[in-house]
Formats: structure tokens, C-alpha cells, sequence
């Protein structure tokens, strides 16, 4: 888990694969894309849920964009 602090990006730091400080800034994005993946199968789970429902949504998670590779 990255945890980014208040100064991450200061003078340059963990911009860089080579840069200083942790995390990276591609660890960084990794951990959040994880993130979002996460909460988009709870929230795919919720609206499933909710469609089963007398009154269904059509509300939905496709055109979210961000993906881990």
C-alpha cells in the first residue's frame, strides 16, 4: 500500500523510476488503480443487488477507464 504524503512530488521526488523517495510515482498509481477496481466490484455488486429489485437502476461502472496492465 503507497502511502502519499503531503510532500510526495517535493523538488522532484518519486517522480522518477530513479528518483528518490518511496513510492514511486508508479507504485503509487498501481496501488490506486487496485483501489478502484476494489470499489468498482462493490459497486458492480450493490447495483446488481439493487436490479433484483422492484425498482432497477441503470446505473453502472462501465466507462470507468482506469485499469492495472
Amino acid at each position: 500500500m503507497a502511502e502519499i504524503k503531503k510532500t510526495f512530488g517535493s523538488g522532484g521526488a518519486n517522480l522518477t523510476p530513479a528518483g528518490h523517495g518511496t513510492p514511486s510515482l508508479a507504485d503509487a498509481l498501481r496501488d490506486i488503480a487496485d483501489d478502484l477496481a476494489m470499489i468498482k466490484v462493490a459497486v458492480d455488486q450493490l447495483i446488481a443487488d439493487h436490479n433484483s429489485s422492484t425498482v432497477p437502476t441503470t446505473a453502472t461502472t462501465s466507462t470507468l477507464k482506469t485499469t492495472k496492465g
